[in-house]
This record gives C-alpha cells, sequence and structure tokens, in this order.
C-alpha cells in the first residue's frame, strides 16, 4: 500500500514538474513578425551577468540585434515589468534591441544573501551603467537608449547625469520629479475621497478590478 502511494505521489509530482515545463520553458517566447512566424535572425533570450559582485538576469529580445538598444528600468523599486508583455505587447523589440534588466533584488536578480548594506542608490546607478557598459560591448553600440518607468524614471535621471556618455537619449514614462513634493500634493485629495465614504475605490476615483 505505501508502495503504491509512493508510486501515485511520484506520478503526480512528475505530471507537475512537465506541465510547469510545458506552461514555462525557462525561455522567453521567439520575436515574430505579424503571421506569427518566427523572425530568421531574431534574438529572444534570458541572460544572466555578474553586476556589481552579483548575478543579474534579464529579458533581451530583437527582431534584429543590429537595431539600437533600449535598456528599460523597471518601476517598484522591485517591480519587474517584463510579464506584462506577454498580455500587453509593447512591439519594441521589432525596432529595438529591448533590454528588460531586473535590478538588484527584484525578480531574477533575486538572491536572499545580497548585502543589505548594498541596497542603496549609489549602487543601483553603478550596475545600471554597468549592465549598459555590458549591452554596449555586446552589441557593439557606442551609446545606447535609456527608458525608465516610475521608479526607475528616478533611477533613469540619475544615471542618465553621471554617465551622460553612455546614452543616445533618456525616456522617462511616469517621470518622477519630487517624490516628496507628490506625496504631500496627493494627501489631502485623498483624505477628502476617503472622508465621503467611496469605500471600495482607490483615490484617483477609479475602482480595482475584482
Amino acid at each position: 500500500m505505501a508502495m503504491s502511494v509512493a508510486a501515485a505521489l511520484a506520478l503526480l509530482l512528475l505530471g507537475a514538474f512537465a506541465w510547469l515545463l510545458a506552461i514555462s520553458p525557462g525561455q522567453p517566447r521567439p520575436v515574430v513578425d505579424a503571421a506569427g512566424r518566427m523572425i530568421p535572425g531574431s534574438l529572444s533570450e534570458r541572460v544572466f551577468v555578474e553586476i556589481g559582485g552579483i548575478r543579474q538576469g534579464m529579458i533581451i529580445q530583437s527582431a534584429d540585434p543590429s537595431n539600437p538598444v533600449l535598456l528599460f528600468l523597471h518601476g517598484g523599486p522591485g517591480m519587474v515589468e517584463f510579464f506584462m508583455e506577454e498580455d500587453y505587447p509593447t512591439g519594441l523589440a521589432q525596432h529595438f534591441t529591448m533590454v528588460w534588466w531586473e535590478q538588484r533584488g527584484a525578480g531574477m536578480s533575486f538572491a536572499s544573501d545580497i548585502p543589505p548594506e548594498t541596497m542603496t542608490m549609489a549602487q543601483m546607478i553603478a550596475d545600471t551603467i554597468e549592465v549598459a557598459d555590458y549591452l554596449r560591448d555586446r552589441f557593439g553600440q557606442e551609446r545606447i537608449l535609456l527608458m525608465g518607468h516610475s521608479w526607475g524614471s528616478y533611477l533613469g535621471i540619475q544615471v542618465a547625469a553621471a554617465a551622460p556618455d553612455r546614452f543616445l537619449a533618456y525616456v522617462g514614462m511616469a517621470q518622477i520629479a519630487h517624490q516628496l513634493r507628490s506625496e504631500v500634493m496627493a494627501r489631502d485629495p485623498c483624505l477628502r475621497f476617503t472622508a465621503r465614504g467611496a469605500t471600495g475605490a482607490w483615490c484617483d476615483g477609479s475602482r480595482p478590478r475584482r
């Protein structure tokens, strides 16, 4: 009886592993054309590089790896964003060599033994410059493009100021200019909205999806 239970459990675990491998093979989907065919010579890979003394990961996708490199800095800190590309494709990989780097401590770049004292703004800036240098060397481009979203936009302007020789241009999405002032300005409208008894809604008046 015990052997039967063990065999059934082993089969169940094997089936679960096979299912997980089928839905998440460990590599991003290939870059395809309008007909859904993989583009010859295109690039779609998960890469790990030692950055700032630790192993850090990124997804690189491009219809043509000779296209300009675009390094994307996600928000958070810690909110990796490549997963949204699956449901809401940007199409950026058709025009750029798109790099979705996952920053120190986030996503593929998480490790439980990262020294807490390295989680600083100065280290994040240094990491980003090191990633940019890796990409410049790998793709043979003297300067690349830099894009930051939310927290990544704050990091991005610091990086662009610290190493302008590495970048052709910087693009900010939901650009942070003065975070403390932003929080102070948002406080009173949020309190007024809450005081009206509008439960189950965000402070901007929208309602969360159920």
